[in-house]
């Protein structure tokens, strides 16, 4: 699963996973925050690119949830993200 975002309200997304018991193949993704390291509390990898998430999305799974409390870039990001599963997975 990817989880967009990676500050705030992310990691209280990423609570939740954890309670339910849903954290095999979770990465972050945040194509925004240049200060971020290669991995969430050295355990989930961010990606940092559309072609990684698309990678990931083909390779692994298409599940997302959406991890950004600032509603205009959730709107956004959760357009795009149903947009790359559509066009990777509808043609």
């Amino acid at each position: 699963m990817i989880l967009i975002g990676a500050k705030g309200f992310a990691k209280e997304v990423l609570e939740v996973l954890h309670q339910l018991n849903q954290l095999d193949n979770l990465v972050f993704y945040d194509d925004v925050n240049s200060d971020l390291p290669n991995k969430m509390y050295d355990l989930f990898p961010i990606l940092k690119s559309l072609s990684e998430a698309e990678a990931h999305f083909k390779n692994i799974n298409n599940n997302f949830t959406i991890g950004i409390g600032n509603p205009v870039l959730r709107k956004k990001y959760t357009i795009l993200s149903l947009q790359l599963v559509e066009y990777l997975f509808l043609q």
